[in-house]
């Protein structure tokens, strides 16, 4: 732990960072119903037939910034008829390297 002076003295140099919360969803279908014609989310970002409804007609796609797409109803977006894609196979190597690096130090703890 560090002193409190220490931690002061942090505090004045660093910029500290924590993760944004998602936006409302009612901001984004705010956003959609102005006529967007894509739509950028993460896995906090609920997409369901009210996002779909609002983008009907102009909405083209969904990009999702992540590997999977739990929050992404996959029913509504076939009804709506509009496509939505992910980052697939993007932590591929990192899971990869972890599972070497887990190995590694399990054999030398042996």
């Amino acid at each position: 732990m560090l002193p409190s002076s220490a931690c002061a003295n942090a505090a004045t140099k660093w910029i500290s960072t924590r993760i944004p919360s998602p936006p409302p969803k009612r901001l984004i279908v705010e956003k959609v119903r102005g006529g967007i014609d894509g739509l950028i989310t993460t896995l906090r970002d609920p997409i369901d037939a009210e996002i779909f409804e609002a983008g009907q007609g102009t909405l083209k796609v969904i990009a999702q910034y992540a590997v999977g797409f739990d929050n992404i109803n996959r029913a509504d977006a076939n009804r709506y008829r509009i496509p939505f894609t992910n980052t697939a196979d993007v932590l591929t190597e990192a899971t990869a390297e972890f599972a070497f690096f887990a190995l590694a130090d399990l054999a030398r703890k042996l």
